[in-house]
């Protein structure tokens, strides 16, 4: 009797969440419907976006909050921006099925702005297939490299068309969905970086091909990148719990054959928000803005969120 009992329990926990499974692939499928069916049918064009300030946000110690935003928009191709960069004084994006635009950095009190959502292509007639972008870079002002997952590779793009000029396979022993999610540009004195999300690993980009070098301390899974002022680098990362989403900002040293992990930050943000772009733009004696943007992963539960941190040179801990 009490075998029979324990069955029937764990037949009713397991009917339970079977049923709570198919309810979350229901929400996720409605989820990207629009971007799916309308956002891919949409050709390059113009859209609207809203910047709508954001009360309630604390910066970390030592950091101060200079705005946060959510981004909004009717346009179903403004959704799941996977990274974040900086072409001259205007910050540019990338969504996971590759439409790019870029913006003027909005000012604390938000706004609306135009932006061209532009197609990214591999020639005039085949765009980009759906193979996840996570990361952007700037190589020159009129060339931007993507990483893409799942077909791992980087992609070298001319900035005013949005056509491709090289497609780079990068292969590694990382999960499909664990592949390059951050990239870093080269300044005078540092080459480009690449870095893996789900192994201690990155690339260093040079004339001769990607080289690996090791990782050294504990970032997380890094999900953006970018260069600062001194030449050191910023991640953005993230831990995935049952709590949801943990996210912080690792600061770099670069060296020859490593990059070693010097400072760590954790941001106080939502438990649903998922930190995927950062971007560095230098202040008045040492300080640095940073720019953060957040995958809402066109799940209607999650949001599109710009965050500006201002940190001083000696305000790292």
């Amino acid at each position: 009797m009490a075998e029979h009992s324990m069955q029937q329990s764990f037949r009713n926990k397991w009917f339970i969440f079977s049923i709570l499974v198919m309810i979350a692939i229901i929400f996720l499928f409605r989820s990207m419907l629009p971007f799916a069916w309308s956002g891919h049918l949409i050709p390059d064009s113009h859209a609207t976006i809203r910047f709508v300030p954001l009360a309630g946000l604390e910066a970390p110690p030592g950091f101060t909050l200079h705005g946060a935003w959510t981004i909004e928009s009717e346009d179903p191709r403004i959704a799941g921006l996977s990274a974040l960069a900086f072409n001259g004084d205007r910050l540019v994006t990338v969504s996971d099925f590759a439409r790019h635009f870029s913006f003027a950095p909005p000012q604390p009190a938000g706004g609306e702005q135009e932006v061209f959502v532009r197609y990214l292509r591999r020639s005039a007639e085949r765009p980009m297939p759906s193979w996840d972008a996570e990361a952007i870079a700037h190589a020159a002002p009129e060339e931007i490299w993507i990483s893409t997952e799942r077909h791992d590779a980087l992609w070298r793009f001319e900035a005013a068309s949005g056509r491709m000029l090289e497609e780079l396979p990068v292969a590694g022993d990382w999960p499909a969905n664990g592949g390059i999610e951050a990239l870093v540009e080269h300044d005078g004195d540092h080459a480009a970086l690449a870095l893996v999300e789900r192994r201690r690993i990155a690339f260093v980009l040079g004339d001769n091909g990607p080289r690996r070098i090791a990782i050294r301390g504990d970032l997380g899974w890094p999900t953006g990148g970018a260069r600062m002022a001194d030449g050191s680098v910023v991640i953005v990362s993230r831990t995935i719990g049952a709590a949801g989403f943990s996210n912080r900002i690792t600061r770099l040293r670069q060296e020859a054959a490593a990059l070693v992990a010097t400072h760590r930050v954790d941001l106080p943000l939502g438990l649903l928000d998922n930190m995927e772009g950062i971007a560095t733009a230098p202040l008045p004696q040492g300080a640095t803005r940073l720019w953060l943007i957040a995958d809402d992963n066109r799940a209607w539960y999650q949001r599109t969120l710009l965050v500006a941190y201002d940190v001083k040179a000696d305000a790292w801990p």
